[in-house]
């Protein structure tokens, strides 16, 4: 529904069977639904979506690739496709990951135009994948080797959400903000938790350096989205939450659940909500 009403015509790729009650109640807002075994996890079923959509001779001004594994739209005023439609890069994304001298596309959203479509590389990047259910070879050929393909054909790729410039953003923010920021910090590195502790029950003449250097050395290790959600949410209208199960992920929902509960972010959509707290059992539902 929110796809459509952002003007796009949704085609449903499913790596499993897709229940008779789900084909009724997809039905009224989608074009069309494919079901395929999973086999190639996301990178399959794109890959598998851009081969129906030659086949039925469909060739979209501007394709929208968005995979089931986040959440999306959990803050109510999210400018997501706003930024998207801004951003002049025939490729977009929401974060550009940086890893070393190495930049990619977080891959589970991809804004493609047209040109990009119709460019040579994009398709022989697709006609060569090779397909695997090993999901470190899926992100290596798939989410770091697209975006690789994709900048050594010279195809600008861009996030609209500046995960770098968070501490600057942070560091203009008053004292309150910073405990906020720090209250609600999702952390998998003991070392990092106990100093964040530490900071929240301290004062003094260089706390707020000292909170800025926390932030900074947490972010030499980890993202910024998901190690500070209240703050990049507040700041950034961020709008994903990850449904992975990894330990950051989990901090990270978690971390952003408090902050719910606390009024201190908003609510996101009650569907929404409730898919969250059911991921993460134990935890009592934000009101």
């Amino acid at each position: 529904r929110r796809l459509s009403q952002a003007g796009y015509t949704p085609l449903i790729v499913s790596n499993a069977p897709i229940s008779s009650d789900d084909k009724t109640r997809l039905a009224p807002v989608v074009w069309r639904a494919i079901e395929r075994p999973n086999f190639g996890y996301d990178f399959g079923g794109y890959r598998d979506g851009l081969i129906y959509l030659r086949h039925c001779d469909v060739a979209p001004d501007e394709l929208l690739i968005l995979n089931d594994s986040i959440w999306f739209g959990i803050t109510p005023e999210a400018d997501l496709f706003t930024r998207l439609d801004a951003q002049p890069a025939n490729i977009a994304g929401t974060i550009l990951r940086q890893s070393g001298t190495v930049q990619f596309l977080e891959s589970y959203l991809y804004r493609l135009r047209r040109p990009v479509l119709e460019h040579p590389s994009f398709i022989a990047y697709w006609e060569n994948l090779r397909l695997t259910s090993n999901k470190y070879h899926v992100i290596r050929r798939g989410e770091r080797g697209f975006s690789a393909a994709m900048q050594a054909a010279g195809v600008q790729v861009a996030g609209v959400y500046d995960s770098a410039g968070l501490p600057e953003f942070i560091a203009h923010q008053d004292d309150y903000f910073l405990r906020l920021t720090l209250q609600y910090g999702a952390y998998i590195d003991t070392d990092l938790a106990a100093d964040s502790a530490r900071l929240l029950h301290a004062n003094g003449p260089t706390w707020r350096e000292d909170v800025l250097a926390h932030v900074h050395t947490v972010l030499t290790k980890r993202q910024g989205y998901s190690s500070f959600p209240y703050a990049n949410m507040r700041l950034h209208d961020y709008p994903l939450l990850k449904k992975s199960g990894e330990p950051v992920s989990m901090a990270w929902r978690l971390a952003y659940l408090n902050a719910v509960h606390a009024h201190d972010l908003p609510l996101p959509p009650p569907e929404l909500l409730d898919e969250i707290n059911a991921r993460d059992t134990g935890r009592k539902s934000a009101t």
